[in-house]
C-alpha cells in the first residue's frame, strides 16, 4: 500500500516493485494482505477507516484511487494498517 500526502493511495502487484511519486510527496509504504483496514490521518486530525478490499491492485501505468478528500491547505499526516472490525463488533 502506497499512500501519498495528497490522499492518493494505490495496492500494487506482488510483482511490481516499482512506482512513480508524481502525487506528491510519500507518507506511507505498507506491506499489506489485502484483508485489513487502513485508518487514514491529516494534518487537521480528520481520520477515517476504509477497507482494503475497497481499493483495487494496480499496475505501473496507474495513478492510483483517491482515498480520502483533502483541501489544498491539508496533508496526510499518517497512515496505519490494522485488523478489520468484525460485524460483532460493530454492534
Amino acid at each position: 500500500m502506497v499512500t501519498y500526502v495528497d490522499g492518493n493511495e494505490e495496492k500494487l502487484p506482488e510483482d511490481n516493485s516499482i512506482f512513480n511519486v508524481e502525487n506528491g510527496e510519500l507518507v506511507s509504504l505498507k506491506a499489506v494482505n489485502g484483508d485489513e483496514d487502513c485508518l487514514i490521518m491529516t494534518n487537521d486530525g480528520i481520520m477515517i477507516r476504509i477497507s482494503l478490499n475497497q481499493i483495487g491492485v494496480h499496475g505501473r501505468a496507474t495513478q492510483g484511487v483517491r482515498a480520502i478528500r483533502i483541501n489544498d491547505d491539508q496533508k496526510v499526516s499518517n497512515v496505519e494498517i490494522v485488523d478489520p472490525i468484525s460485524e460483532e463488533e460493530e454492534e
